[in-house]
């Protein structure tokens, strides 16, 4: 907003002084013209920061990972206890990070009044990493202020808490699907057939997997919808596409444990 306004008073003073000098033509054309520099010149330094800030949470980002993978390896050759209290010890460590990222969006608030979207883009950011770390309360609160429609991540959350809060909004969601097409969109149609499934609405599962095969070539999409045009609606699953799936936790992942036998493992 406040770009607009700066912009607005330096067109009409420097509009106004050409004015009085060459004339109402020459007024009106410096105006604009000093009108565009302030405002894309504003534009331009408030993009240059928040790419700045964009960086560094990226970095911290990319060092937790890399930290997070040693620890995996670590955990892998000398296990600690069972599987569930090694990832325990991994997502505190990995929120640890989520946390700090949310902290370093701070440095992007002084920005808010400078561009319009600025405070919807950082509060979406501020979703996913809450969603990242479940801690769905922050995220059900954070949502009504998130620009969703043209992320699909940020689209599968909202559709995924809708889903479990029972927002009857959920509707107005998953219209929005249709915007999205290739690799981008076979989360988004995955997640909302398995949606229409849990619902027992088979047929518009089977809409919508139609849709996805005209968007998408997709094994899981694919794999699904011959399940129930087939009738075989237990065959129904998004397990196939790993962590994308299961990033959502609408479903826990089955992890095949070995088991001890006589003489040995098998």
């Amino acid at each position: 907003m406040l770009s607009i306004i700066s912009a607005i008073i330096v067109g009409t003073t420097t509009g106004a002084l050409i004015y009085r000098q060459a004339g109402l033509g020459w007024g009106i054309t410096a105006g604009i013209l000093a009108f565009g520099v302030v405002y894309i010149g504003i534009g331009l330094l408030v993009f240059a920061k928040v790419k700045k800030i964009n960086k560094s949470i990226q970095e911290l980002m990319q060092l937790a990972s890399q930290k997070l993978n040693r620890q995996m390896q670590q955990l892998q050759m000398k296990p600690q206890g069972g599987v569930k209290a090694m990832q325990k010890m991994l997502e505190k460590e990995q929120n640890k990070a989520l946390f700090k990222a949310i902290e370093m969006t701070a440095a992007a608030e002084p920005l808010f009044h400078w561009n319009l979207m600025l405070k919807k883009q950082i509060t979406t950011m501020r979703m996913m990493f809450y969603y990242q770390m479940k801690d769905f309360e922050q995220v059900d609160l954070l949502l009504p202020d998130c620009m969703v429609f043209s992320d699909p991540r940020a689209l599968s959350m909202k559709i995924a808490r809708q889903f479990v809060n029972k927002d009857p909004k959920i509707e107005l969601s998953m219209k929005k699907l249709k915007r999205f097409k290739g690799d981008t969109a076979v989360a988004l149609y995955a997640l909302a057939s398995w949606v229409r499934v849990r619902q027992n609405k088979i047929d518009e599962a089977v809409k919508l997997l139609v849709e996805a095969r005209s968007k998408c070539d997709n094994a899981v999409i694919n794999k699904n919808w011959e399940v129930l045009v087939n009738g075989s609606v237990k065959k129904f699953s998004n397990a196939p596409l790993g962590d994308e799936w299961y990033a959502l936790y609408l479903e826990e992942a089955r992890v095949k444990t070995k088991k001890a036998r006589r003489g040995g493992f098998r």
